[in-house]
This record gives C-alpha cells, sequence and structure tokens, in this order.
C-alpha cells in the first residue's frame, strides 16, 4: 500500500545545498509542512513543468513545481502572511533585499569554492553532498563525488573562484564578512531585531549548508563570528525560540552599519559593474 503525506510541499534538493537550506529554514520559521526528496537538479516532472534546472525546486501540495528561493518566499509569503519575514519599514526592508542579494549572489561563491578547493571540506561537505545525489543516480557515493566535484570546479572559474583565488576570497571576502556579522548577531538574535527576516535565511542557507557545516569552514566562523553559530542553530530549531518585535527603524545600530560597509568595499563595486554590464560575473 502506497502512503503518500499530502498538504505538505516537498522540497527537491540537498540538505547540503546553500539555497535549500535558505527553503527549509524559512518553511520551519513559518511552521509550513514539508518533506525532502533528495535531488540532483532535474527530474522529468520538474522540467515538464519548465524547470531550468539546479537546487532546489519545490512541489506544492497541488502538485505544481516552482523554483527560484526567493520568488518562492515571496509568493509563500502571501499565503503564509505571518510571521512575516519583510520588516514593514521601507528602509529596513530594502537593507534586507541588500543583505539577501549579496548572500545569494557574493557569499554563494567562497561557499562553493571553500567546499571543493579544500580537501578537508571536500570530504566532509562533498561526501554529504553525494550521498544525497547517489540516492537518485544508479552510481556509487564515490562516483557521485567524483562526478559533483568536476561539475562545481568547472562552474567555479566564471565566478571568479579558482585554485589561485580562493584563499583571496576566503582572508579578503569571507573572514571579514563573518567577523562584522558576528560581531552585529553578538547583540541582538538576527539581523533586524528579535526576529527573523528573508535576509537572514539567505544567510542560514549558507552557513547551515557551508560554512558552519565545512569542518574547516567551521573553524573559521568559530575563530571569527561565533554568535554566527549561534544564529544558524537558532534557525535550526525556531520551535524552540521566542521572537519578538523589528528593531526600531530611526536607531540604527553601529553594527549594522559596520555589516553595510563590509558589503561596500567588494560586494557594491561589483554588483554595480554588474547592473551596467547586465552581466554577473
Amino acid at each position: 500500500m502506497t502512503r503518500m503525506r499530502t498538504n505538505v510541499y516537498r522540497v527537491h534538493g540537498m540538505m547540503q545545498s546553500y539555497f535549500t537550506r535558505k527553503m527549509t529554514g524559512y518553511l520551519d520559521y513559518k511552521g509550513i509542512p514539508w518533506v525532502l526528496r533528495r535531488f540532483p537538479g532535474a527530474s522529468p516532472e520538474a522540467m515538464a513543468s519548465g524547470f531550468p534546472g539546479g537546487v532546489p525546486a519545490v512541489q506544492t501540495p497541488a502538485g505544481e513545481f516552482m523554483w527560484d528561493s526567493t520568488a518562492m518566499i515571496h509568493h509563500l509569503e502571501l499565503r503564509f502572511p505571518e510571521p512575516a519575514v519583510l520588516p514593514a519599514d521601507p528602509v529596513q526592508r530594502f537593507v534586507c533585499y541588500l543583505v539577501e542579494d549579496a548572500a545569494d549572489e557574493w557569499l554563494y561563491r567562497p561557499a562553493v569554492g571553500t567546499r571543493w578547493y579544500f580537501a578537508e571540506n571536500a570530504a566532509v561537505g562533498g561526501f554529504e553532498l553525494a550521498r544525497d545525489i547517489a540516492v537518485k543516480m544508479p552510481v556509487s557515493c564515490d562516483q557521485a563525488h567524483a562526478a559533483v566535484g568536476a561539475h562545481v570546479l568547472s562552474s567555479c572559474p566564471p565566478l571568479g573562484v579558482t585554485a589561485d583565488t580562493i584563499q583571496l576570497w576566503v582572508d579578503d571576502v569571507l573572514r571579514p564578512w563573518m567577523r562584522v556579522l558576528g560581531a552585529h548577531l553578538a547583540r541582538r538574535p538576527y539581523l533586524f531585531g528579535e526576529r527573523p527576516s528573508l535576509a537572514d535565511f539567505a544567510l542560514f542557507g549558507g552557513n547551515a549548508a557551508h560554512f558552519t557545516n565545512d569542518p574547516l569552514c567551521r573553524r573559521w566562523v568559530e575563530e571569527d563570528g561565533p554568535a554566527v553559530v549561534q544564529h544558524t542553530h537558532r534557525l535550526l530549531e525556531p520551535e524552540d525560540q521566542a521572537f519578538g518585535a523589528w528593531d526600531d527603524s530611526a536607531s540604527v545600530p553601529d553594527t549594522l552599519t559596520a555589516v553595510l560597509a563590509e558589503l561596500c568595499k567588494r560586494y557594491l563595486p561589483w554588483v554595480s559593474r554588474a547592473c551596467v554590464d547586465g552581466v554577473a560575473d
């Protein structure tokens, strides 16, 4: 007898995937029921719906597929408006979108680079990823690990991430970011106060899947911004947390100013050029 849960969202992804964890963190916080279906990036059912490929895709209880984490969260916010993850204040909301974009488009680069260019991370996070892929593919876990590693490494140079540049990404982007983010989160549980925002889930995705998961990255985060680890743990178990209000928008913490200043060093010039050129390389 086939036993299928109804009225749940089916997240087709992998638990070591940056954007899968962004979505599952959001779903857990909202109390939206979901189940994981391990997914290597494509399936006949998803492709028939027009899915362009990638991870994750989410299947609604009605059987429809949707994709792109930001678009999916916006859609779900209309269906499940409380608790809202977008601040009502327009300036806070703008900063929320800014940090979310930096997490999705900028910090993703050192995430994939540190996983596959550092052997210790590849042996743990990479193997965990391969184990999920092997569920749906007729290959051994070692074969999946080799294949996904080769695929991701081939996709890194267009992102500006290579064996020659990865240490620069770590020293100039990742670790300075964790220092300012950790300093900010040491004073408040979430970016904009006592409740998580869309930007918190974007950061959670990278942190849960990569930066607090892969061993070398975890040691850096524990050294540079231990409050980031606690932020990740809170969003892993939202049922046990008490949530409050957004910060007063009239009073901007100096630690948030430092977060934005850090993004202005390299992310802002990059995204500004991408907007002009129409290419985010």
